[in-house]
């Protein structure tokens, strides 16, 4: 696994708004973007912040039995290629429109991206982990197979001792490093 650098986001550092989405709304110089925020003990703050410093929680992708290297692979070999992606797309839309061809390729990375941002915020990040600790108790053969397809899509996550384990199970291995 890749160890964070200066160019990528430390590894407890997980954007779930991308620092490319956020930068179109900054203003002033420097470049900042006004944050309301709503504390939980109900009050209210108004301040600025660089686009960097908006739509990130710490810690987001992190998951029992995860060293922080593990949570920041899914920001750094997962969510930000696919940002990359997505910004250069979006570069291409506010330059030309919708006008030329647009491979397959393309428009899946879009739709990714677009999609992702329903998903990636922090309740629906909370929400998967329990949704995920709930069906990896009894497993369907249906979950098994979106295990596999998961371990297999991002190499990243080191891979379960056989082909049962599920990701509970894997989760206590891994944090562990036996049953």
């Amino acid at each position: 696994m890749p160890l964070p650098d200066k160019s990528r986001n430390a590894p407890g550092v997980h954007h779930y708004i991308p620092i490319f989405y956020t930068k179109r709304w900054a203003c002033g110089d420097p470049q900042m973007l006004t944050r309301f925020t709503r504390w939980p003990s109900g009050n209210f703050a108004v301040d600025r912040k660089a686009p960097k410093g908006v739509g990130w929680e710490c810690d987001g992708y992190s998951f029992d039995g995860f060293t922080s290297d593990q949570a920041a692979a899914i920001e750094l070999e997962l969510m930000k290629p696919k940002d990359h992606r997505a910004s250069q797309i979006l570069r291409r839309l506010e330059r030309d429109g919708t006008s030329g061809p647009w491979s397959s390729e393309e428009r899946y990375d879009w739709t990714w991206f677009i999609v992702s941002l329903l998903v990636r915020g922090p309740e629906d990040v909370r929400s998967a982990k329990a949704n995920i600790f709930v069906n990896g108790q009894s497993p369907t053969s249906e979950w098994k197979r979106v295990t596999r397809t998961s371990f297999a899509s991002f190499p990243a996550l080191p891979r379960p001792l056989h082909s049962g384990t599920t990701l509970p199970r894997w989760t206590r291995i891994t944090a562990i490093g036996s049953e």
